[in-house]
């Protein structure tokens, strides 16, 4: 719901703050609470005792907070009250009810990148001092701000927007290191040991203060009926190559798999073979075996441990009697998911000498972060590679759409450090498929499944995902796997992003041009093209109906529903400029031609 305080409002949603904006400038992207555990896992609870009163300019918001997870209990009183001159209060008290250890217990505040990027911040510290910083243009790899008590930053060209912390230190990271649409402020800092020790008894009492220094100006604007409208950019991109990751579960792919896999002309099968394990030839052994059967090369990412100059050796040794085309090789560090130049100088001349025309690519097989962090000597590997998924550090609906804006950053702060050598991604995942800074004796060898990939809301995630990414300038993406709960095929049927990958690969796309919609968050827009023609995709990412304003040079032929197998439409009355509905969480596909 939306709650307002004099010019500012916010939609209250589930127990926090979300889309803080005045004069319709977006100024704070999140307010929320959260515990962390040793392992850096967010740990959910249920809200109960719930009470909201608003009016026209105030409300005032109280709940409870119940955490009940595994030897974690925890129960938080929240108080959230909006005045009249636009003055939030978000008063939290915690208090604990077992003994446990954590990373993080409090608030955290998320700012957009949207209007933010590159402004400067006025930063105040508990000791009365203060200091001037930037929030970051391309991805900081470490904290931008630190030890703070206050912050004030420009909102549009007239306001000022200001924070206040109390209850513990604070200090910002930037959250695209995640693939978060955010940067990030949040207590305690990690200059602090951790895991810190909770006992059962013990309280937390914090408090967030948002105010308006300088109130931003209301411009009136006349009312439009083009704000829904996609808008083409004219500068094309090339369109990237697809592959996908192999099934985590062990199985092959039935015939009708095959069928199905084999049909979409996918440029790689990415296979994972941890060198450091004894029994690493089995699963290489399956990899080939389901290269063959599908007639897709494999990307093959090769996990080195400490004795990786013997290792290589035995992996060339084996590989080299197997007559199957390689796409290109990731190389990894086994125990810290990126490269190193001491990995490199170890196994880069016996992979060269054998694979002389294959591609070889380093980065993180982790995050974004630790290729950011951990630079090595680009000049031993052809491209550089991390993973994404965008559920590090929140797990709604609306938060994986807002991420799909940031994996453009990635690109755009990797390119920065790559320079003209191509950037791949591999994998693109729902959910982290490993914890990479556990600390406890906690089980990563399973796969994480997330119940939501079969549905039609994945399918306009991935499409989001693969335009922010496309448009960005990737070379090479590889999504989920091929078949299995993680997969696009399961059960003997595709899932909507099955669907959706196979009719972006029938088009055989060539290049896109970038389009923007005002509502990015709502509807994405991707517009693809070959030698024949054009082809615009548009997903509705909400569960209501989107009204959607075409592009005024847009000629349809054919209309097709995304995530079925409903066959193309003709629909002759669509003209250049007219409306389209898509109905909750749908995508439909729009062949036609530009003017």
């Amino acid at each position: 719901m939306i709650v307002k305080a004099g010019p500012v409002q916010a939609l209250y949603d589930k127990g926090f703050l979300r889309y803080i904006q005045t004069a319709g400038h977006e100024v704070v992207r999140m307010i929320y609470f959260a515990v962390r555990d040793q392992d850096w896992e967010t740990i959910l609870g249920t809200l109960t005792d719930e009470h909201i009163h608003t009016s026209e300019d105030t409300f005032s918001i109280s709940y409870t907070y119940h955490l009940n997870h595994q030897d974690i209990k925890m129960k938080w009183q929240a108080k959230i009250k909006g005045q009249a001159d636009g003055t939030i209060t978000f008063d939290l008290k915690g208090f604990a009810q077992s003994n446990f250890l954590r990373n993080r217990a409090g608030f955290c505040v998320l700012h957009p990148i949207t209007g933010i990027t590159g402004q400067s911040c006025r930063l105040e510290h508990p000791d009365g001092s203060f200091t001037y910083g930037t929030f970051p243009i391309r991805i900081s790899p470490h904290q931008p701000f630190l030890n703070l008590k206050a912050m004030e930053w420009p909102v549009a060209e007239q306001g000022v927007a200001r924070l206040e912390f109390s209850g513990d230190i604070f200090e910002s990271e930037d959250q695209r290191n995640w693939s978060d649409a955010s940067y990030k402020t949040y207590c305690t800092p990690l200059s602090k040991p951790i895991p810190a020790q909770v006992h059962s008894g013990d309280e937390i009492q914090q408090q967030v203060v948002f105010r308006l220094v300088k109130p931003v100006p209301v411009v009136t604007t006349t009312p439009t009926t083009l704000l829904s409208r996609i808008h083409v950019h004219p500068q094309p991109i090339a369109f990237p190559e697809l592959g996908l990751g192999m099934n985590s579960f062990g199985s092959d792919p039935n015939a009708n798999e095959v069928h199905f896999l084999q049909s979409l002309g996918l440029k790689h099968l990415r296979a994972d073979v941890f060198l450091n394990q004894a029994h690493w030839r089995e699963p290489l052994k399956r990899s080939l075996h389901q290269s063959t059967i599908l007639t897709i090369p494999l990307e093959l990412a090769l996990f080195f441990g400490e004795d990786a100059s013997e290792q290589v050796h035995s992996f060339v040794n084996f590989i080299q009697a197997q007559a199957v085309p390689l796409q290109s090789i990731l190389i990894f560090d086994a125990a810290k998911s990126y490269t190193t130049d001491a990995l490199l100088q170890k196994v880069v001349p016996a992979l060269r000498t054998t694979f002389p025309g294959v591609p070889l690519g380093g980065g993180s097989d982790a995050n974004f972060t630790e290729f950011n962090r951990h630079p090595f000597t680009l000049t031993s590997t052809d491209f550089v590679v991390y993973a994404i998924n965008p559920q590090v550090h929140a797990f709604d609906d609306l938060t994986l759409i807002e991420n799909t804006a940031s994996q453009a950053d990635t690109v755009e702060s990797a390119r920065h450090i790559a320079g003209k050598r191509p950037i791949h991604l591999s994998p693109v995942t729902l959910k982290p498929r490993f914890n990479a800074i556990v600390s406890s004796d906690q089980n990563t060898s399973t796969i994480p499944t997330d119940p939501r990939q079969p549905t039609s809301f994945i399918s306009g995630w991935t499409l989001a995902s693969l335009k922010y990414l496309t448009e960005a300038g990737a070379a090479s993406i590889t999504y989920f796997e091929t078949t299995g709960p993680n997969g696009i095929y399961h059960q003997d049927q595709p899932y909507a992003v099955g669907y959706l990958l196979a009719y972006i690969l029938a088009f055989k796309p060539i290049h896109v041009l970038p389009t923007n919609h005002p509502e990015p968050l709502k509807i994405t827009s991707f517009l693809l093209r070959n030698d024949i023609g054009s082809c615009l995709l548009i997903a509705n990412h909400t569960s209501e109906p989107q009204v959607v304003e075409l592009p005024e040079n847009f000629i349809i032929h054919t209309h097709t529903i995304i995530g079925t197998a409903t066959g193309k439409a003709t629909y002759p009355n669509y003209l250049p400029g007219s409306q389209l509905t898509l109905s909750a969480f749908q995508t439909v596909a729009l062949d036609g031609a530009l003017l």
